[in-house]
């Protein structure tokens, strides 16, 4: 592996770099590692997790992530409303919204 990565992209606590390898075949090949830094709780040390994968791998974790994404936002979205009708609930107003809803179409 170079010592240097050939690209390098960073967002907050998360880092990429891209290396270019030359195979014991003589063919060369991307690797790339992604990494998360954190510091633990009660802690001063930075604590960094590391994962290799292949330029193939890139495009596959593009989809999975912005599908995750997506994924909790919706469940966010579901959670907020429940909770805004458990409170309409809870201050006798559900009978009210109930009567918006239907006449409204919502």
């Amino acid at each position: 592996m170079n010592e240097k990565p050939i690209i390098q992209r960073k967002d907050g606590n998360i880092n990429m770099s891209v290396f270019y390898n030359i195979g014991s075949d003589g063919k060369g090949y991307y690797s790339i590692t992604l990494q998360r830094s954190y510091k633990k709780k009660g802690s001063e040390e930075w604590t960094r997790e590391t994962i290799g994968m292949f330029q193939d791998d890139l495009l596959k974790l593009e989809n999975i992530a912005g599908c995750t994404y997506t994924d909790i936002k919706a469940d966010e979205y579901k959670r907020k409303q429940a909770a805004k009708d458990a409170n309409i609930r809870s201050r006798g107003k559900y009978v009210y919204r109930k009567q918006i809803i239907s006449t409204t179409g919502i």
